[in-house]
């Protein structure tokens, strides 16, 4: 492409091309004159000189990234393999010496048959687990009862409900402390049915 007469401006691909070093040695010095003389060329030469500096700068940043990725990854792999490799070690450890937890005591089965005062009831270890399988015979029908545990003032110390079919099964409660205490039974609403005595004594 010829230069510019000094009395032409540059035209948008001649400021591209000299803010990208491409002019040729013969069209170099009349494109200068011309600036030297141009505000204007020079103002859009400027312009130009700073895109293409940013373009260049975000160019070099992108071949740079993976670069800089893979030196973060090395940097950080090594603190994270000793941490993996002393997990997989506590694994394989725990798999080979699994811990050896306590045997949860097997819940005291105790049938309940109603009783008319304290000496009467059902007797049960303290400190274990209890599994209360009262007598519904004779009450009225319900899906569920209410069932409470009381001691010989008539705190309550454990409060439930009991499903009719699983009657036979029993509920579990927690262990109680040595003792006089009393289930009683009631209807969904907390109708009181029937009261059953129960003596907790020593460790089974």
């Amino acid at each position: 492409m010829p230069a510019p007469a000094n009395g032409r401006h540059l035209d948008g691909e001649e400021v591209l091309r000299y803010s990208m070093d491409e002019v040729t040695a013969e069209e170099l010095p009349r494109w200068e004159e011309h600036l030297l003389t141009c505000d204007s060329c020079r103002s859009a030469v400027s312009e130009c000189d700073a895109h293409v500096t940013a373009m260049r700068s975000a160019a070099a940043e992108l071949r740079l990234a993976p670069r800089q990725r893979e030196r973060r990854r090395r940097a950080f792999f090594p603190v994270l393999a000793p941490a993996a490799a002393a997990l997989a070690l506590l694994a394989v450890f725990a798999l080979v010496f699994p811990p050896r937890a306590g045997r949860a005591p097997a819940a005291f089965a105790v049938h309940l048959a109603a009783t008319r005062g304290p000496g009467l009831g059902e007797q049960a270890p303290a400190r274990t687990p209890l599994l209360l399988q009262p007598d519904l015979t004779g009450l009225p029908a319900w899906s569920s009862y209410g069932l409470q545990v009381v001691d010989s003032a008539g705190k309550p110390v454990w409060r439930g409900s009991l499903a009719a079919s699983a009657a036979a099964r029993g509920v579990s409660i927690p262990p109680l402390a040595p003792g006089v205490y009393f289930a009683r039974i009631s209807s969904p609403q907390g109708e009181l049915y029937r009261e059953y005595g129960l003596e907790v004594g020593g460790a089974r």
